[in-house]
């Protein structure tokens, strides 16, 4: 019910209404699955963007590679943005990128281009990174 409450507030634009109605959504514990695109240097992948309230996860079922999964805690992220084509950007450590190089502990960043009515929720999950990544 939450979901779609916040979704119709977003069609009316009403972005206050919307980000609280997500807001409970996720903090109540249900997963936000949007379709995505994964930009590469070279290429993209197309995929799924879950966002929880404890963690941000992509998955691409076009290749088992460590450049099309991830799974960040929320906590870990760096600061989210907006880039003026439109994309996502997420900057964190991811735990399996980590593994799969051998220790390796440099930030990864994930360009996620939502798609289709989705990309209306990017400024919403921005707003939401950011408010639940603060320290307690």
């Amino acid at each position: 019910m939450l979901f779609h409450l916040g979704s119709a507030y977003m069609k009316v634009d009403d972005t206050v209404a919307a980000f609280d109605a997500f807001a409970e959504f996720l903090d109540a514990g249900q997963p936000l699955e949007l379709a995505a695109r994964h930009g590469h240097i070279f290429g993209g992948c197309n995929g799924t963007l879950t966002l929880t309230r404890d963690s941000v996860a992509y998955w691409s079922p076009e290749e088992e590679d460590p450049d099309h999964w991830f799974e960040v805690p929320t906590s870990a992220l760096g600061q989210p943005s907006r880039r003026v084509d439109g994309t996502l950007a997420l900057r964190a450590p991811s735990q399996e990128q980590v593994a799969e190089n051998d220790g390796e502990t440099r930030n990864w960043s994930f360009r996620l281009s939502l798609m289709d009515e989705h990309n209306q929720l990017a400024d919403i999950i921005l707003r939401y990174i950011d408010e639940r990544s603060l320290p307690q």
